[in-house]
């Protein structure tokens, strides 16, 4: 299976991966190249994926706000996402619920 996987890419976009795991960029050289609505849609997936796991831990709850404060969203957003994150989980879990899916 890693064969296909590294045949799928080619040797420059292998290198540029290496690099990128070796010397991640920063948050902020992440950031710079979005636009309003790709930072926004940014926040929400990184919401998402904070909660992936059930809990959020601090680094990630200070990584969120750092990223709201980043495009100059308020101060309660991040609650108001984590919000929406968590009535999603639950809505998802009464569908398996409904069906007896453990």
């Amino acid at each position: 299976m890693m064969k296909l996987q590294l045949a799928l890419l080619s040797p420059g976009q292998r290198r540029e991966i290496r690099t990128y795991l070796k010397n991640p960029p920063t948050l902020k050289e992440c950031l710079d190249g979005l636009g309003e609505t790709s930072g926004r849609l940014a926040l929400r997936d990184a919401a998402l994926m904070t909660a992936a796991d059930g809990t959020i831990d601090e680094k990630e709850q200070l990584t969120l706000e750092e990223i709201a404060k980043y495009l100059n969203l308020d101060e309660g957003i991040i609650d108001r996402l984590l919000d929406w994150v968590m009535a999603g989980f639950d809505w998802m879990q009464d569908g398996l619920d409904l069906l007896n899916v453990k």
